[in-house]
Order: C-alpha cells, then sequence, then structure tokens
C-alpha cells in the first residue's frame, strides 16, 4: 500500500479520510421463509455459493513478480484490484445468507473465520451496523477465548460503535478494556481512547489517555528488549512512532491557522475564506492525482452532499511535493494537471494548490500518520490517525459535525 498524507484548514476543519461505501449485492438478506425461520435448503446453497466463492477469491494473487513492471503498477494493478473487491463482495454476501450455525469447526473454520471478517468489513462499508454487531456477537460466541474473539471485542465492537456515531458508547468500551489490557495492546487502546475523547471535545480526558499509552508503550519496550522478543530497532520505531503521535496531537490543539487566498483555489468554484466564518470546514489532503484517491473523493462528494444544508464546506488541499519534478517547475504545470483531474471526474468539491510554506504555516509539521484533524473558530482542536481505509471516519466524522453544527428553533442548522 502507498502511503498517503492527510492534512487540514480552518474555521472548524478536519481531515478527512473515509472509506467508500461499496455497491451491489445483498447484506443480511438470510435466506428465510415466511415465519422468518432459516430455509434450510436456501442456506445450503448458499454455503455450497460460500465455498465456490472462496475458492475463487483464493485463487485470485498477484501475478509473478517479474511481470508486476512498473507499467503494472501504473495501471495492471487498478484492473486486480477491481476483480478482487468484486470476489470479496461476493464470498460475502454468499457468506452472509449462509446460516452461520450450519458452519462446523474445525471442518469449516477457515470459512467461518474469513467469512465473518469478510462480511463485517462489508457490512460496515454497506453502513449495515445491525449485521456487523451480529458479525462481532458470532466471532466471540464461536471462537471464544480465541484471537478472533480478542479481535471482536478490541477491535469490531468499538469499531462499529464509531462507524454508527455512538462514540460515547465506544468511549466506555475503550475503558473497559484498559483495565485488562497490558503492554502495546494497551497502548494502542489508550492512544484510540484519547481520540475519542478529543472528538467529543475532553481534551483533558484525552491527555491523560495519551498519558497511560505512553506509559504502557515504554513498559512494553522494556519487557520486549528483556525478553528478547523483538529486535530493539523494531521496539524503539514503535515508541517513537507513538511518541511523536502524542507531540503531534498536543501541538496541533488550539493552534491558529490561517486563511486561504483566492490565488490559492485550482478552477471555480473560487471561496472567498469570509463567506466560511461560522462554518465547520471539512479538508482533505489529498496525496496524488491518480485512481488511487477515486474512492476518497467520491466519499468526499457524498458527504457533501449530505451535509449540503448545513454549514459545512468540503474541500480538498494539494500540495505540490505530491507531483513528479518535471511538474512542479511551474505552478501553472501543477495547476493544470489538479484542473485536467477534477473536470475528468465532475468533481464539485473545491481544490486549493499549498505550497510546502503555506501547508506548514496553516497546519505546522504534521506528520504522515495523521489524517483527520478538527478545528473551530480558527484553532485545531482534533488531531487522529483515522485513514481512508478505517470506516469508522465517516461516523466520526459526522459526529464532529454534528457536535459543531445544531439546529436553531427554524430547523436550519447553525454553527456553535
Amino acid at each position: 500500500m502507498r502511503n498517503r498524507t492527510r492534512a487540514p484548514l480552518s474555521a472548524a476543519v478536519f481531515m478527512l479520510a473515509v472509506s467508500a461505501v461499496v455497491g451491489g449485492g445483498t447484506v443480511g438478506a438470510r435466506a428465510q421463509d415466511s415465519e422468518g425461520s432459516i430455509d434450510a435448503a436456501k442456506a445450503i446453497d448458499s454455503m455450497a455459493e460460500t465455498r465456490r466463492a472462496r475458492a475463487a477469491l483464493s485463487a485470485h494473487v498477484f501475478p509473478p513478480s517479474e511481470q508486476r513492471d512498473d507499467a503494472w503498477y501504473r495501471t495492471g494493478h487498478v484492473a486486480w484490484d477491481r476483480t478482487q473487491a468484486e470476489l470479496i463482495a461476493r464470498f460475502s454476501d454468499a457468506f452472509g445468507r449462509s446460516d452461520w450455525d450450519l458452519w462446523t469447526l474445525p471442518e469449516d473454520e477457515g470459512v467461518l473465520r474469513s467469512g465473518l471478517v469478510y462480511y463485517y468489513r462489508r457490512s460496515l462499508k454497506l453502513r449495515r451496523f445491525d449485521e456487523a454487531r451480529r458479525v462481532v456477537d458470532a466471532c466471540i460466541s464461536r471462537f471464544p477465548g480465541g484471537q478472533l474473539a480478542i479481535r471482536a471485542r478490541h477491535t469490531f465492537l468499538p469499531e462499529v460503535l464509531m462507524c454508527s456515531g455512538d462514540v460515547q458508547a465506544a468511549i466506555a468500551v475503550r475503558i473497559d478494556l484498559s483495565a485488562s489490557l497490558e503492554g502495546h495492546a494497551k497502548a494502542v487502546n489508550e492512544l484510540s481512547l484519547g481520540d475519542l475523547r478529543s472528538v467529543t471535545g475532553d481534551f483533558r480526558g484525552a491527555t491523560a489517555a495519551y498519558a497511560k499509552s505512553k506509559k504502557a508503550m515504554a513498559a512494553w519496550g522494556r519487557e520486549e528488549t528483556a525478553s528478547g522478543h523483538t529486535n530493539e530497532f523494531s521496539v524503539r520505531f514503535a515508541a517513537e512512532s507513538m511518541a511523536a503521535e502524542f507531540a503531534i496531537r498536543k501541538t496541533l490543539w488550539r493552534k491558529r491557522t490561517a486563511k486561504l487566498h483566492a490565488r490559492d483555489w485550482v478552477g471555480a468554484p473560487t471561496i472567498d475564506w469570509a463567506h466560511l466564518r461560522g462554518k465547520v470546514i471539512v479538508i482533505w489532503v489529498c496525496p496524488e492525482m491518480s485512481d488511487y484517491v477515486d474512492k476518497e473523493l467520491r466519499v468526499l462528494e457524498r458527504f457533501a452532499r449530505a451535509n449540503a444544508k448545513r454549514p459545512v464546506q468540503v474541500l480538498v488541499v494539494v500540495r505540490p511535493s505530491t507531483f513528479p519534478k518535471s511538474d512542479t517547475l511551474q505552478r501553472n504545470g501543477v495547476r493544470n494537471r489538479i484542473a485536467e483531474f477534477r473536470e475528468s471526474r465532475a468533481l464539485s468539491v473545491p481544490f486549493a494548490l499549498l505550497d510546502d510554506e503555506k501547508f506548514t504555516k496553516l497546519f505546522g509539521e504534521l506528520s504522515s500518520t495523521v489524517r483527520l484533524v478538527a478545528t473551530h473558530e480558527g484553532k485545531i482542536v482534533h488531531a487522529s490517525v483515522f485513514s481512508p481505509g478505517d470506516p469508522a471516519c465517516l461516523g466520526l466524522a459526522q459526529y464532529l459535525v454534528d457536535r459543531l453544527v445544531e439546529p436553531d428553533d427554524t430547523g436550519d442548522a447553525s454553527a456553535r
């Protein structure tokens, strides 16, 4: 996977990276008769279809390394990724229609494990949160005490709560987990808890959670180094990465942002910054101009339409360093590339081009790990590491907007 850098802007800004909603297929339509019970014949057919779909998915592998040249990575991977997504959707949907209780252990363990994981992801992408919760329960009941049950408790459950916008419930789950976790798992859990508290505006609680995460990470590093289970470089790298994430969050909080000017916008519409006063501004820092970002841009467009009647503005920021040197020699060359890219995809979301100096002035030295940033009244008040592949981003982004925007007596929304 390519490393993608995201960042933000002003008035109530956060960098958004949201997983796309994948179309097609029927999720959660388990074969049932008129009385609501599972139809045995249809369930067995779905099991057979699931096995065939899983076999096709397993057979879809990367071509040999000697065939993966630069041209393949530029274009060939797109077709491969598309086929992979279609096969996963087919397998997930077939598994969702089957009767999960009929999959026996240990004979069908591979199908059941992979089916639950893929169906969970599919359910999140299609925003079928009840189905995702059903997967969590199945993981815990079918694999009690196993790694999949642990993953369901530690990751799936808080994630689906964040996706559905129930941030307070996700916080409660993280608090409960912190009592039983230790080492690296505790550090990651406390980091996520800090991010969630930050989203709610509880900066004191977020700071306390980050401190616990840092302490747990240090303890884990000492234990791993002493035991010899992990080499010293890996421990140091993990600790330094975590420390950088703490520093970024605390540095960004309350940092003031500057304004964008007319010369910063690429193509229409050109936005007068004064007209954005009081609005929530959602900004995504686009890492490149290619097919890789189409999914994220489609999500931004949908997010903008969903909040079109509210004081919310969605923007895309591009940095010249995104492009090859041949394009960055002249500013107009980069601007033309952006304009062509935007027009070819019929995007309505405005684009801004910021050089590295202005980007740093606006957002500070943002690490590539930070994906989501929020500001209110010209100050950054939230920073976290959620990325485009994280389905929770959409739920958190909407939660932030809902927290910063409230309806007035007429039913219209105004920024707080």
